[in-house]
């Protein structure tokens, strides 16, 4: 098993700047972060992926409101791209698992008083909306459209209410107007069905996502196209 990332180590080597999972506005699953890195911290990058016993990453991220988490895998072997499509439900089960955990500790590395100056992936924002057409068939409230990753991601109701800084009884009063409208009985069920139709959706918008998109890159202004999973709302910098 490779041993876990240091976030010190990670941090001096200034590999932050070039990682497109520290961009809050970028949700999709990532294969392979290297493709992402500068030509000078690729180098890097990958000696430090050899040193704690890794041959590549991939990584899973969830994003509602002000919340961002990402889940980074280091994997001792390669797999190929199609196969991160078939993984990813064991991977937001993995995800599911650890917010069941209620862990009370975590790790935080302080970015640099220059990080929006010196992180160069500040121009892309694709976000994935999986409950779209879910929200537009129940009507659902912006408000109660907000807690649907998280009750896909059966987070526990005082994890949530930390979230959106509102009180417990404030959360299962939302939740509660959710079954309603959706004709679920308990929140069991509910957060069973909605995890299921997140997969769904995200498999089926895996099959239909064009291949190839085009990608402006602040540090050389010029496109380069890269492969990419999911149906997404892509906003390109105009600054190229």
């Amino acid at each position: 098993m490779p041993k876990p990332m240091r976030a010190i180590e990670y941090g001096k080597k200034d590999l932050w700047k070039s990682d497109i999972s520290f961009n809050v506005d970028y949700s999709p699953p990532i294969y392979s972060r290297d493709k992402y890195f500068s030509e000078t911290d690729k180098e890097k990058y990958n000696k430090f992926l050899t040193k704690i016993n890794g041959k590549m990453t991939v990584s899973i991220s969830y994003k509602f409101k002000d919340f961002k988490d990402t889940f980074i895998f280091v994997l001792s072997n390669y797999i190929g791209e199609n196969e991160l499509i078939k993984m990813h439900p064991a991977l937001h089960n993995i995800a599911i698992y650890y917010y069941s955990l209620e862990i009370s500790f975590k790790h935080y590395f302080k970015l640099p008083f220059d990080f929006e100056q010196s992180y160069l992936h500040s121009d892309k924002a694709y976000i994935f909306e999986a409950f779209s057409d879910l929200i537009s068939e129940y009507n659902l409230t912006k408000t109660q459209s907000l807690y649907l990753l998280p009750l896909a991601l059966h987070m526990p109701l005082n994890y949530v209410a930390d979230i959106f800084h509102r009180s417990r009884r404030t959360v299962e009063k939302n939740i509660d107007d959710i079954r309603e409208r959706l004709n679920i009985e308990t929140k069991l069920n509910l957060c069973q069905f909605l995890s299921t139709y997140y997969i769904m959706k995200s498999s089926d918008a895996s099959q239909k996502m064009q291949p190839i998109i085009k990608i402006y890159l602040l540090e050389t202004k010029c496109i380069i196209k890269t492969k990419v999973y999911y149906q997404l709302k892509i906003y390109i910098s105009k600054n190229r």
